[in-house]
């Protein structure tokens, strides 16, 4: 990633800012009331997709998979890199920083809304707010392992240009090489795509929400990062 001074200038994905939305106010009450769950071992952190696993069309493999594993879900619809570097920064984590034994796992999705809800940013401006975001768990959380997983393939949004997201996953990945080991990223965008490369509608049927069968192939994918990351 690029670090010249001029493009670490403080933009809109890494400038830290509430949402307005009703909807939103509403699911960030709800999460930011979770900053301490007792017995948490993994916090997923992200936009509706990550929302969605625990009460929309993953919930029942949330319950079946995710809970017995200690995750607590804190995704919020509409989230944007600015929204979440918002919420650590007023308390997300803040439990979890004083607790004698913190979650041993992070993973983190987001960057879909910088491109397609609101005023879009640039590959580079998202990988920045993810760079931001890694940055302030790993000060809250020190001994806390970050899985950062690349923002999923989408389309049908002609304001999101096809390059987009495959440059901010490119960007995203070298720009955390730096925070070392305990970091880690993982790109299953590919599982979301057909032979010829369209997006899947059986797995995102609105080309960009996931639907029960896409929640299956994401946790196919994820659990034996999840054993790894877990077992120490």
């Amino acid at each position: 990633m690029n670090h010249d001074a001029d493009d670490l200038r403080p933009h809109a994905a890494n400038t830290p800012t509430p949402h307005t939305e009703d909807f939103a106010l509403s699911r960030t009450r709800v999460v930011m009331a979770r900053s301490n769950v007792a017995g948490a071992r993994v916090l997923f952190l992200g936009d509706s997709i990550t929302q969605g696993f625990e009460v929309e069309d993953g919930a029942a493999l949330w319950k079946e998979k995710l809970l017995p594993l200690g995750a607590v879900n804190l995704g919020v619809s509409g989230e944007r890199t600015e929204h979440l570097l918002w919420r650590l920064d007023h308390g997300q984590l803040d439990g979890y920083a004083a607790s004698a034994s913190p979650p041993k796992l992070v993973v983190l999705l987001l960057g879909t809304n910088n491109f397609g809800y609101g005023v879009p940013s640039t590959p580079l401006e998202v990988a920045q707010g993810l760079d931001a975001i890694v940055a302030s768990i790993r000060r809250q959380l020190p001994t806390t392992r970050v899985l950062v997983l690349a923002i999923f393939p989408r389309s049908r949004n002609p304001a999101v240009a096809p390059e987009w997201i495959p440059r901010a996953n490119a960007l995203g990945k070298e720009g955390l090489a730096k925070h070392g080991e305990r970091v880690r990223f993982a790109d299953f965008g590919r599982e979301f795509l057909t032979a010829d490369g369209a997006v899947s509608t059986e797995l995102l049927p609105d080309g960009l929400h996931v639907c029960a069968a896409g929640y299956r192939v994401w946790w196919e994918r994820l659990e034996p990062l999840l054993v790894e990351l877990l077992s120490d």
